[in-house]
């Protein structure tokens, strides 16, 4: 049952890793392309999105961002079922990745191991939160053109494209604006900044704030305030705390080489990325569904190894390399059957087809 996904991970990967041409980059992202288009309601939250098109099949309502309710009105229109909706956000995301790859790595190689990372620690979630997954590429993708250009306005329309999806997307609006102005935080800082978003959410400060504000977050979004006092499964699970510990060890490790501050552009841009997904992580850990705010910068999460990596000594990167390749590969493993324990259904056996019109 876990045979297709582990050859997705060695397929897509291997030709990354073998091949230093473009066509196997777009080989590569084209297979994991076809597996979001086309797979059916594998995801946990799929249940949710299914019924939003049933409801305004038979004529009711419901409370859902305004670009997916037009999208499941366009599948009905022209006769599809929600898979439709599925290949839509699933076609958006991988292409919005794609470029935002192309422009953060050269070569193959950077992208194989990003990609092997993607699989470890974002794959699953990024099929179970959809629509915020699309959010998050468009402001990944709105990072990495102001990365390349230094220039606001393109990188601001994407994000505003992002809110369309998902309104958790206006976070990243006021970070295109620090990086535009190449504001820089030391390593120092980030350690104390993680220190106290660790601190302020285990002792659930978020909580009274988010219970004064209750009555104006629109009704779609009440859910991510209706567990407050709980820990969502991403947050505080083994794998974030895994995540921050390989941050931490990075800031930790630059400083005593005596490295106050990223030396190289890209690097800065990656670990900013990283220290707003695991700061809002944690600072949310006891604010239930809303820990899922996070997820804007969902697609940074894969880039901690890879900014990790750099701060071992280049004579034993090769070897970490290797061992990290297989423990994303496990991790992925690991991260599935965890999920499909849920219930029945969920990622295991992979499920796909043509049938849009069933």
């Amino acid at each position: 049952k876990m045979a297709f996904y582990i050859l997705l991970f060695v397929f897509t990967v291997g030709i990354l890793f073998c091949s230093r041409k473009k066509s196997a980059t777009r080989l590569s992202i084209g297979i994991l392309w076809a597996v979001y288009a086309f797979r059916d309601d594998i995801g946990v939250d799929d249940g949710n999105y299914i019924q939003v098109i049933d409801y305004l099949k038979r004529g009711w309502g419901y409370d859902v961002e305004w670009s997916y309710r037009k999208i499941c009105e366009l599948a009905l229109k022209i006769g599809m079922n929600y898979k439709f909706c599925f290949f839509v956000y699933g076609t958006l995301s991988i292409i919005l990745l794609y470029k935002a790859l192309d422009i953060f790595f050269e070569g193959n190689f950077k992208k194989g191991i990003y990609l092997a990372c993607f699989y470890g620690t974002v794959f699953v979630s990024s099929v179970t939160v959809m629509r915020q997954f699309l959010a998050a590429c468009f402001c990944f993708y709105a990072i990495a053109l102001l990365y390349r250009d230094n220039k606001l306005t393109k990188s601001l329309i994407m994000c505003v494209l992002g809110v369309v999806f998902h309104s958790g997307a206006i976070l990243a609006i006021p970070f295109l604006f620090i990086l535009q102005r190449n504001y820089v935080v030391s390593y120092a800082k980030k350690i104390i900044i993680i220190f106290l978003c660790v601190a302020c959410g285990y002792l659930g400060v978020l909580n009274i704030l988010i219970n004064i504000f209750m009555r104006f977050i629109p009704s779609s979004y009440q859910m991510y305030a209706s567990s407050l006092g709980q820990s969502y499964s991403t947050a505080g699970g083994t794998l974030s705390w895994l995540l921050l510990l390989m941050f931490a060890f990075q800031c930790v490790a630059s400083e005593r080489a005596g490295i106050k501050v990223p030396e190289d552009k890209l690097d800065n841009v990656m670990e900013m990325g990283q220290l707003m997904y695991l700061g809002l992580l944690f600072l949310f850990v006891r604010a239930g569904v809303a820990s899922r705010l996070a997820f804007t910068f969902l697609p940074f999460v894969a880039t901690v190894p890879i900014t990790f990596i750099k701060r071992i000594r280049k004579v034993q990167r090769k070897v970490v390399i290797f061992v990290l390749v297989v423990a994303m590969l496990l991790l992925m493993c690991m991260t599935l059957n965890s999920t499909a324990a849920i219930r029945n259904g969920v990622f295991i056996p992979y499920r796909g087809s043509f049938d849009f019109w069933k």
